[in-house]
């Protein structure tokens, strides 16, 4: 038996669905990177009001929670946040 990796991402576990897997992983990534920009920064009222949202949706989204976010409320969360977005299609 070797030790091959059987699933391309943890998100195949999830889903049977290849789109679905590969959305799963681009919000996850989405979502560490505006924990990363805004660890220390901000405090959850503080990142509600930059994001226009409130308080317990800031803290449904730097818990991870994928299923509450559309990957433009992200891209949208991430441009006022100033980073750079760049859409790749290959």
């Amino acid at each position: 038996m070797t030790n091959e990796n059987l699933y391309d991402s943890t998100f195949d576990l999830i889903t049977n669905d290849n789109a679905d897997s590969k959305i799963m992983n681009m919000k996850s990534n989405m979502i560490l990177e505006i924990r990363e920009v805004t660890s220390g920064k901000y405090t959850q009222k503080d990142l509600a009001n930059k994001l226009g949202v409130t308080q317990p949706r800031v803290s449904k989204l730097l818990n991870g929670h994928l299923y509450d976010f559309s990957l433009q409320e992200l891209i949208k969360y991430l441009i006022k946040l100033d980073v750079t977005v760049e859409i790749f299609v290959d």
